[in-house]
């Protein structure tokens, strides 16, 4: 491990069964707590001691975030307040008696589930998460900003049982924040998730509160928003007027003893007064940050050809708009003047999910009464014959009443779209919104600033919603778009011709080289005039390039081929992921001043303090200057050679093709050249093989003797089907058979020594 320090977490965590894997921490402050690998697959498995060794040791990282849910049976409360933390530690002691960290704005609470139950979803409050299923935290002792990661207290962790679960979930959701934006821009919503600014607030909303929490019971519903009121300055008998109806009218659960009318009104004025008991609270002026939509949610509109509804709500929010906050059609065209249309704000207000049919904008409209228009008419009597319009309050010019929609939240809006929720999110400004191209660009910019590595077109149009043609002219408008062609090569040899150019060889992505390095297309009848000028002809194949985002010149650091670089303490295989490695320039710095001791004058000096890609060796000498790899076989080792990307990075030839050039194939006596992967042109042939094998495994449990269908076709093409069914019939009459495949063997080697 890179110290002793994470070298003991680590270890701890592995004996919890903890999934773990490393994040960016110091190494990149911007992105301090994304993952620094694809952490998905670690939901779903522990990482291995070869995985952690890469990271750790290899790429010198030293973030740790644990994987939180059911293969971890961890749940993690996050507190990013201290004073939350506290409410909650003075509300559940029991609870707060568990393994607790400390991070840069409150507390971790570390929570293990019993055996039996599953763990909970992932829920967001004001100043608190419950992260659970599909989620991560950043533990000791990681460092970010210059604060680490410690252990607060050092206790077993707390077992939830359901009431437990329970008791967090309705303390996250009575510690939402109540701020929405004022009166003059939108009016106040049915379901807000914050308070009124200006600090003032009016029983309507109290009593809409009131329901809203209602899941939490309801007394505990009604002395929370008697406390709401109190700190806002709503008297008592006000309170009392609104409340005591609302509250005894509610119906009482079936498990619940029953109550008279008249008891429940007693209950409702004794908590009340109890909540009016206490002096108010200081009220925060701090507004919290609009949340931004996560890239899930993007990708999903951008392929559904919802572009309209995604800068709809992302300029919405940035005006102002928190989720859960209602406003009219009219409120949002004023706010996003000059930034949305006024189509595509009025389309996407009324548009739908295209999975489930859920209006993505709720619009709580009430039915109109059959003929309820023309009974308000018929009633209201003027005061004067003439012919006058009676005016309706609540109309507008047009004489329709203006449609009220409710900004959704994520939550809403991962329910809405029936996917996983997932908070990864890029930032998006209100200038990258005023176009569709600037929207998808500044995406496509986040996303390979954040992850940059080796990606196919077609995966960044189909993350997107367009084509490949539009990603390609993007990166010809923006010159910080940088790629590295890679290739997969392969030497052609005259006996391996009908292989290599066989009738369903995909031509398209594939091209010849020479000696000289000249390319020529994948015709088999051109790699056949080259080999007899005694060319050396190599047939390489595209493979999606290297992408980054910033300066062309050194292309960075990238953990994304993390599964590579576990694999480079074996010299094989740091050979074959050559072009997935990442070397620092110390490296290349010793093996350019061993070969400057050696032939002085011809290397030049190497710059020690940057890190660069290493992405192979250079070709040998008898190969172009392209990358070769040569697949592996029974009679070949595995070599791959690859040149330096960068111009001034020194050469670094590997000794075992140095010395020599490739040796060409040995044929073999039986079957030459023939890799035995394809099915044979004789359908006998292949029934023979397929029972053949079927026969042979169905004698053993052991996966040591069992063969293989490539095995199977082998025997089947050096010996005859006479013996090979005469061994077959040998096999069935013997019953103390360990290893059929060795029976079978011996039998047909005697049988072709008798012939």
């Amino acid at each position: 491990m890179c110290s002793i320090a994470v070298d003991t977490f680590v270890i701890s965590y592995l004996n919890r069964n903890w999934s773990i894997f490393p994040v960016y921490a110091d190494q990149r402050p911007t992105f301090a707590k994304q993952p620094a690998v694809r952490w998905a697959e670690y939901q779903n498995r522990v990482a291995t001691l070869s995985e952690i060794n890469g990271w750790y040791n290899v790429q010198k990282l030293s973030g740790i975030a644990i994987v939180t849910g059911n293969l971890s049976r961890l749940v993690v409360l996050d507190f990013d307040s201290i004073d939350t933390y506290d409410a909650f530690c003075l509300q559940f002691p029991r609870l707060a008696h568990s393994y607790t960290v400390n991070t840069r704005r409150g507390k971790h609470i570390y929570y293990t589930l019993i055996p039996t139950l599953k763990a909970p979803p992932t829920m967001r409050g004001a100043n608190v998460d419950l992260q659970s299923e599909g989620a991560y935290v950043v533990a000791p002792p990681t460092t970010i900003d210059g604060f680490t990661y410690t252990i607060a207290k050092d206790l077993p962790l707390h077992q939830l049982i359901p009431a437990d679960i329970a008791h967090i979930q309705r303390f996250i959701q009575s510690a939402k924040s109540i701020i929405t934006p004022s009166d003059d821009h939108a009016p106040v919503s049915s379901t807000p998730a914050v308070t009124p600014a200006h600090h003032h607030i009016n029983v309507s909303y109290i009593q809409r509160r009131y329901l809203d929490a209602l899941d939490m019971g309801r007394n505990n519903a009604l002395f929370w928003v008697s406390c709401l009121a109190r700190d806002y300055g709503i008297p008592q008998a006000e309170l009392l007027t609104a409340m005591l109806n609302l509250h005894a009218s509610r119906p009482t659960p079936a498990t619940h003893r029953r109550e008279t009318f008249a008891g429940r009104l007693r209950e409702a004025r004794a908590t009340i007064a109890s909540a009016y008991s206490r002096p108010p609270r200081p009220i925060k002026t701090n507004q919290p940050v609009t949340p931004q939509l996560p890239n899930r949610l993007r990708e999903i509109m951008l392929q559904a050809k919802m572009m309209g509804v995604l800068r709809t709500i992302e300029a919405l929010r940035l005006a102002g708009i928190t989720p859960h906050t209602q406003f009219t059609a009219q409120q949002a065209l004023d706010r996003l003047k000059g930034i949305v249309g006024r189509d595509t704000i009025r389309n996407a207000l009324n548009d739908t999910a295209p999975n489930t049919g859920l209006p993505i904008f709720q619009s709580p409209r009430a039915p109109l009464v059959p003929n309820g228009i023309a009974n308000d008419r018929c009633t209201a009597v003027p005061n004067s014959c003439e012919l006058v319009t009676i005016k309706n309050s609540g109309k507008n010019a047009k004489g329709r009443p203006a449609i009220i929609y409710t900004m959704p939240s994520n939550d809403d809006l991962f329910v809405i779209f029936n996917q996983k929720p997932l908070k990864q999110s890029d930032p998006l400004t209100l200038d990258d919104l005023t176009n569709r191209r600037r929207v998808r660009m500044s995406l496509h910019k986040s996303f390979l600033t954040r992850l940059p590595g080796r990606w196919a077109i077609a995966s960044f149009a189909n993350r997107l919603g367009v084509t490949k043609r539009t990603i390609q002219n993007y990166h010809a408008l923006d010159k910080n778009f940088c790629s590295i062609p890679l290739h997969n090569s392969n030497i052609v040899r005259w006996a391996g011709l009908k292989y290599i150019f066989a009738e369903e060889f995909p031509h398209k992505g594939f091209f010849l080289t020479d000696s000289l390095n000249k390319k020529y297309p994948a015709k088999e009848g051109i790699a056949k005039k080259l080999l007899a000028k005694r060319q050396d002809v190599l047939i390489h194949e595209r493979v999606p390039n290297f992408w980054w985002y910033g300066s062309p010149d050194t292309p960075p650091l990238c953990p994304k081929f993390n599964a590579d670089m576990a694999r480079t303490m074996d010299e094989i295989q740091r050979q074959k992921f050559a072009h997935t490695r990442f070397i620092t320039q110390k490296t290349l710095a010793a093996s350019a001043l061993e070969a400057l001791e050696a032939n002085p004058g011809d290397i030049p000096p190497v710059d020690v303090t940057s890190p660069v890609l290493n992405v192979g060796f250079t070709p040998p000498k008898h190969a172009p200057s392209c990358d070769i790899t040569r697949r592996p076989s029974a009679n070949r080792a595995v070599d791959t050679v690859q040149p330096p990307l960068l111009p001034d990075m020194p050469i670094i030839m590997p000794d075992h093709l140095a010395s020599s050039a490739p040796k060409p194939r040995p044929k073999s006596k039986f079957g030459a050249f023939h890799t035995y992967r394809r099915r044979f042109e004789d359908d006998a042939k292949e029934a023979l093989a397929i029972r053949l094998q079927k026969a042979i495994n169905d004698r053993t449990t052991d996966k040591a003797h069992r063969i293989t269908r490539e095995s199977a076709r082998r025997l089947v093409d050096r010996y005859s089907e006479f013996a090979i069914n005469d061994a077959l019939r040998l096999m069935d009459s013997r019953k103390n058979i360990t290893k059929p495949v060795g029976f079978i063997s011996t039998v047909l080697r005697a049988s072709l020594r008798r012939t």
